[in-house]
Parts: C-alpha cells; structure tokens; sequence
C-alpha cells in the first residue's frame, strides 16, 4: 500500500508539473492539435514516469579495517518486529483524501455538464 501511495504522489506531481508548464506557456497558443498532442502525451508521460528508477552510483571511502577481537565482542541487542495490526491513522487519513478527491472529479464534470451556458461563460477571458 505504501508503494502505491508513493506512486500515486509522484504521478500527481507530475501531472501538476506538465499543466503548470502547459497553462505559463502554451495555454494561450492556437496551435490547438500541438496543444492537444502535447496535452496527452504529457498525460502518460506522468503515469510512466514514476515507474523509472534512477540509480547514481557513488564512491565510498573505505573505513579503516577493525581488528577481529573487536568485531566479536560487539554486544548484540536483538528485539523482534512489533506487529502492526492495522494501517495506521495517518495512512487512512490519505486514503480518505485520495477516495474523496475521486468521488469528488466525477460529480464536478457533470455538473459542469448540466450548465453548458456556465461553462461556456467561463472559458472566455
């Protein structure tokens, strides 16, 4: 669950980073096909995105090598896993804005839908 969160934040990102790009530069443009297929394209580019990984390889310096006496007399304090018994609060708190977010989009368009003289009053600038 929580890759998928962390997936689902990243695509978000994304998704705001192209439209921000799109609305400061292009929105005004009458290209509309250019704007349309750049539009898209960034749709799935936003998707794809976060499922590359970039690994950057550094170089370490290497400790000073220890003595072998002193790596065993290393004392060891072991404690087991707690078990979680549920997702946590803050977990279900995301969700919950997520699951809003999507009932939320849907009943906008249509609302939108219903009122074509609104909408079309507030696409003029």
């Amino acid at each position: 669950m929580q890759d998928f969160l962390t997936y689902d934040l990243k695509a978000g990102a994304c998704l705001a980073v192209f439209y921000l790009f799109y609305k400061v530069l292009l929105s005004r443009e009458t290209f509309h096909r250019f704007n349309r297929v750049l539009l898209l394209s960034a749709f799935v580019v936003s998707f794809l995105l976060p499922l590359c990984t970039i690994t950057v390889y550094r170089e370490v310096p290497r400790p000073e090598a220890l003595p072998l006496a002193d790596l065993f007399d290393v004392p060891v304090a072991f404690e087991p896993a707690a078990a979680q018994s549920g997702p946590s609060l803050r977990e279900l708190a995301v969700q919950g804005l997520f699951l809003a977010g999507a009932v939320a989009a849907p009943s906008q368009k249509s609302n939108m839908a219903a009122h074509p003289m609104a909408m079309k009053h507030h696409s003029r600038p």
